[in-house]
């Protein structure tokens, strides 16, 4: 086998058992921040029919479905048992068929330079919303306040990370190919990947509890290639 063709078959393969997305280390407080992120946002956006695309331990499906929402999960990996087995660069869905497409988590699993095309199935299976989230290595410094006589700790903040650290060089640690803020994929470039014909960038953020998750939500603007 040729040594591309090699290569493209290791990015290809599942790069965890099923299990690991039912151990504790997963299934983190901060991960569960992440998933009432997930459920509140894609409630607003009132869809009919989503497809998610990695389903790991399968929470925000079961979430959706059990508040009436259509839902096809998909993911590569057959041994976590979704509605279709598939990569998110080559979804076997029709163009326009679902209300949104969610991909929590997953993009950075891919090399970078395959973003755009997935990028371009997402923004084609949607006809409405895409909503994303990938990993924000940056440091970050939030605040938290409160008011009331009976409340102790009227004042709490949190430092994640050296802000004074330069960007680093981000290294393939078996699972992830990228990372927001590390040297080669500064949030711009991220962007700009993300940013394909069809779609327009409504908003984006940084998880207030977690701030290693970074949410893009974006509309559909019209048909894609």
């Amino acid at each position: 086998m040729a040594e591309g063709a090699s290569q493209i078959q290791k990015q290809d393969a599942p790069q965890v058992e099923a299990h690991h997305y039912h151990n504790s280390d997963y299934n983190s407080k901060n991960r569960y921040y992440s998933f009432a992120e997930q459920i509140v946002e894609t409630f607003a956006l009132s869809p009919a029919s989503v497809v998610e695309i990695g389903i790991g331990n399968g929470f925000l499906t079961r979430a959706l479905r059990e508040a009436g929402v259509r839902v096809t999960a998909v993911d590569f990996d057959a041994a976590l048992r979704p509605d279709l087995v598939a990569s998110v660069d080559a979804l076997p869905l029709e163009s326009g068929s679902h209300d949104a497409a969610l991909c929590f988590q997953v993009l950075e699993h891919l090399p970078f330079d395959r973003v755009p095309a997935a990028m371009r199935e997402l923004a084609r299976v949607a006809s409405r919303w895409v909503y994303i989230s990938v990993p924000d290595a940056r440091p970050s410094i939030r605040f938290e306040a409160a008011r009331g006589w009976s409340v102790r700790k009227p004042l709490r903040w949190h430092l994640h990370g050296n802000p004074l650290r330069r960007p680093r060089e981000h290294v393939f640690d078996g699972q992830h190919y990228w990372e927001i803020g590390k040297r080669a994929t500064p949030e711009s470039a991220v962007i700009a990947a993300m940013s394909v014909k069809g779609l327009a960038l409504e908003r984006h953020y940084r998880l207030h509890p977690f701030p290693y998750h970074h949410f893009f939500l974006f509309r559909k603007t019209g048909t894609t290639p």
